[in-house]
């Protein structure tokens, strides 16, 4: 997992770095919000609680731009085990100024997602993500982003992931 991982982060790195314009600029962020997962087996589970984000991105031009980012979801227990889900995401980005201070984007892209239980098991898989969310500026440099995301088949299962955050953006 951590050299997955790490193969994963040097390859989103080259990517935000990679196309750098004088145009571009690069940001960072974090956030908290509600994650639900809904597992399809011979029965439907579905479990809901608190998610953690952290992402680095880089806008290109005006419009597009792309991100990597670390989800850990809430952990999910079941009648006979519990499960911790976790993603890492690259992601391209497209966003458009609706108003002085608030801009739209939606990203797409894929997950490298990842379910450890409490008996030592774990499965991992990459899946497709997409996610729309607002952004709106306080200052120059700080917005405040509310964000939807979905990643389908997480870690390779009849799994999908929602995930509603809000967090703190910061431009530098």
């Amino acid at each position: 997992m951590k050299k997955t991982l790490l193969i994963s982060a040097m390859f989103a790195a080259a990517c935000i770095t990679g196309a750098a314009s004088a145009q571009s600029a690069y940001y960072t962020g974090a956030g908290v919000g509600q994650s639900e997962s809904r597992f399809t087996s011979s029965a439907t589970i579905q479990d809901t609680g608190t998610s953690y984000t952290a992402y680095l991105g880089h806008d290109y031009t005006k419009n597009f731009g792309a991100e990597v980012g670390y989800s850990r979801f809430f952990y999910v227990q079941t009648k006979t085990l519990g499960v911790q889900q976790e993603a890492v995401t690259v992601q391209g980005t497209a966003h458009l100024a609706i108003a002085k201070n608030v801009t739209i984007f939606a990203k797409g892209g894929v997950a490298y997602s990842r379910n450890v239980d409490s008996k030592g098991g774990a499965s991992d898989a990459f899946a497709p993500v997409a996610a729309v969310g607002i952004d709106y500026a306080l200052t120059s440099v700080m917005s405040i982003r509310a964000e939807q995301q979905y990643i389908h088949k997480f870690a390779d299962l009849r799994n999908n992931v929602s995930n509603t955050s809000i967090g703190l953006k910061l431009a530098f």
